[in-house]
């Protein structure tokens, strides 16, 4: 969800190459749920070099794009997880 916002953000600012080029803070927490048929999928060696502080990988074999409303209940427990781990 929150790529979606920062990317309509930084198009919007006209500071596209931010997103795409630039590291997240060390310091802020990152989750991430990955869902069997999602449309695309990135290693977590390629994640890590723009999230350094990834606190949470799921991966979850049902579910694809929209996995967090196809997979509700599992979505809901990976951020209860996140959460806690914060």
């Amino acid at each position: 969800m929150r790529i979606y916002f920062e990317q309509v953000a930084v198009v919007q600012s006209g500071h596209e190459s931010k997103l795409l080029e630039g590291p997240l803070a060390a310091s802020v927490p990152v989750g991430i749920v990955n869902f069997r048929h999602e449309l695309c999928y990135f290693p977590r060696t390629i994640v890590r070099s723009k999230y350094p502080n990834i606190k949470l990988w799921a991966f979850h074999e049902d579910g694809g794009h929209f996995g967090s409303m196809e997979r509700p209940r599992e979505y809901q427990r990976d951020i209860e997880k996140f959460l806690l781990l914060i």
